[in-house]
């Protein structure tokens, strides 16, 4: 007679073996999605031709549409600058020639970092929306110069600002709140892969 523990072990082996052939389809069909590519994977996609950074981006975009409504991770998106930035980048890559390390890797920027072009708000009804905003932080230009795709700039409430709005949980949308001083949107984007993952 089996003890609880090796009911239950029990009753996981077959729930594995009845289930295992489904996941493993799921698995092999997220694998195929772009958005579930590392950065690094998808260098060496744009590297073989395989995908463009046009399709990616597009990928991300449409993600973004799809789930941050519900997430709240966004102050803003640019998808006029995005695909721009995304097609110079093709072209580069089409010619055989990336422009550094990340050339059409997506990413976003946390709203407490300078953006040139962009209001940084910092969390902050207090901030200018206006600007002017002429400068790029240090970290920003590099990305620029390794030809990354820089598409939208992520909630913050580092100056305790609530004009964004409640961030929902990835784990339930009932529940939510600002969770302390956490660059919470730029987790949210992460977790709910609203772009490709960075894992050089």
């Amino acid at each position: 007679m089996m003890d609880s523990n090796s009911t239950v072990c029990h009753a996981i082996m077959l729930l594995f073996r009845r289930l295992g052939p489904h996941l493993k389809k799921g698995i092999y069909e997220l694998s195929k999605d772009l958005i579930y590519k590392s950065a690094k994977d998808l260098l060496g996609l744009f590297e073989r031709k395989e995908a463009s950074p046009v399709e990616v981006i597009r990928a991300v975009l449409g993600r973004v549409e799809e789930r941050d409504k519900d997430i709240n991770a966004f102050i803003f998106v640019d998808e006029e600058a995005a695909l721009a930035q995304a097609k110079d980048s093709e072209k580069r890559w089409n010619k055989g020639k990336p422009q550094g390390l990340l050339d059409g890797v997506p990413i976003s920027i946390k709203d407490m970092v300078l953006t040139k072009g962009w209001p940084t708000l910092r969390g902050s009804l207090t901030v200018d929306p206006e600007g002017p905003w002429e400068e790029d932080a240090p970290c920003v230009a590099r990305l620029r110069e390794h030809g990354a795709v820089i598409f939208g700039k992520t909630t913050c409430l580092n100056l305790d600002g609530r004009g964004w709005g409640i961030l929902n949980s990835p784990v339930s949308l009932a529940i939510h709140g600002t969770p302390g001083k956490l660059p919470v949107g730029h987790r949210e984007v992460l977790r709910q892969r609203l772009r490709p993952a960075w894992d050089l």
